[in-house]
């Protein structure tokens, strides 16, 4: 397998703390950087970027000695421990729980707990609410003429989706959330965030986990057939998730599909 080398990597001048500004122009700059390289070292972000699909594999397949507990960079952003729990204390407390952020044997015992609620059988039972959720939005902007898309049509469907899926029922106080949370949530985890970006997001990690508690108490107590209460139920004896670890992983699902 090749190997980089220093003399096979570019820099780059991508601001990801601000794409959310940078929009779909991200795109032609990181081709840019694919053609001139596998790799760069990213100026503002202070990371590497790697964009050649050989490099990529390979990290994916553990043959790179890379950790996944990304949540550390924070102690890097923010070296004094005092000032870092005080800015960022829910977001420490949250994110360090994502299956994304943790190597083994805790990615293998969280994957394992967290693979009851993604079995095909209970993945296939959704299919049904899925179909009503499209019709439903969609009926409801029929003779609307020109639809804002990402608000009127992808977010809503993807949002009700998923409050539906999680057993959420009062979807008129979290959809309108559904922006907002995973911006900030994935938007001071991106390059060099300021401090009142990561202040947001700090904000937004502790409504996320005020909102989520009650919901893992009522099914820790009383279980439906929900997502939430699939993870909350997982596992054996001990050997359960937190409700850290839910609350955390609860954060996850919604940053990855939304």
């Amino acid at each position: 397998d090749r190997q980089l080398s220093y003399a096979d990597l570019a820099r780059a001048q991508i601001d990801l703390a601000n794409v959310h500004l940078i929009g779909n122009a991200l795109l032609p700059q990181l081709d840019e950087v694919r053609e001139r390289a596998p790799g760069a070292w990213n100026e503002p972000s202070q990371t590497w970027l790697v964009t050649g699909h050989e490099e990529v594999i390979a990290a994916y397949r553990g043959m790179v000695p890379l950790s996944t507990e990304r949540f550390k960079m924070f102690e890097l952003l923010l070296p004094d421990k005092e000032d870092r729990e005080q800015l960022i204390g829910h977001v420490l407390r949250y994110f360090s729980t994502m299956l994304i952020n943790k190597d083994r044997p805790e990615h293998s015992r969280l994957r394992r707990l967290m693979s009851a609620a993604f079995t095909r059988k209970v993945v296939e039972s959704y299919r049904e609410t899925a179909r009503q959720v499209i019709h439903d939005v969609l009926d409801e902007l029929e003779g609307q003429g020109e639809v804002e898309f990402v608000e009127g049509v992808a977010r809503k469907i993807t949002g009700l989706n998923i409050l539906r899926i999680m057993g959420f029922e009062d979807e008129d106080f979290y959809l309108p959330k559904l922006a907002r949370w995973p911006y900030f949530s994935a938007a001071g985890g991106s390059g060099v965030p300021s401090r009142e970006i990561l202040a947001e997001m700090d904000a937004v990690s502790k409504e996320m986990g005020e909102a989520f508690s009650p919901i893992i108490a009522e099914r820790r107590a009383r279980p439906a057939e929900d997502f939430v209460s699939r993870l909350v139920h997982a596992g054996e004896g001990d050997d359960k998730l937190t409700d850290d670890e839910v609350i955390g992983n609860l954060i996850l699902t919604l940053l990855q599909i939304l």
